[in-house]
């Protein structure tokens, strides 16, 4: 995700562009290929997701489908964020901070003695 907001941070017109092909009509090329990167983009995380399942590193039980398009959609928020404020200095750090924040917080909740 870091990477990725990298990228979006030092091109802040491609955020533009793909809130711009989002709006077109359903049947226009620019919103099919915008759909297919964010799915591409989902597509992966989860892929990561269950792989740091299996190296025990998240909790066994969440849905890696589901993780995956809580974590774009919240990338997207960032990136939004971003677009209003003219503000793309800091969105890398930013979306490391709140992944790093969703694995502390699930890191707690694994811990002996944490509430469930």
């Amino acid at each position: 995700m870091a990477n990725q907001a990298a990228l979006l941070q030092h091109h802040p017109g491609l955020v533009r562009l793909l809130v711009a092909d989002l709006q077109r009509p359903a049947t226009s090329a620019a919103r099919k290929t915008g759909k297919a990167s964010m799915q591409r983009l989902r597509r992966r995380q989860a892929q990561l997701i269950a792989a740091a399942q299996a190296g025990g590193a998240l909790e066994p039980n969440l849905d890696p489908q589901e993780l995956a398009a809580l974590l774009v959609a919240s990338q997207q928020g960032l990136m939004l964020q971003a677009l209003a404020h003219d503000d793309f200095a800091d969105l890398a750090e930013r979306s490391g901070r709140f992944v790093t924040l969703l694995l502390r917080i699930d890191r707690e909740r694994r811990q002996p003695g944490a509430a469930a």
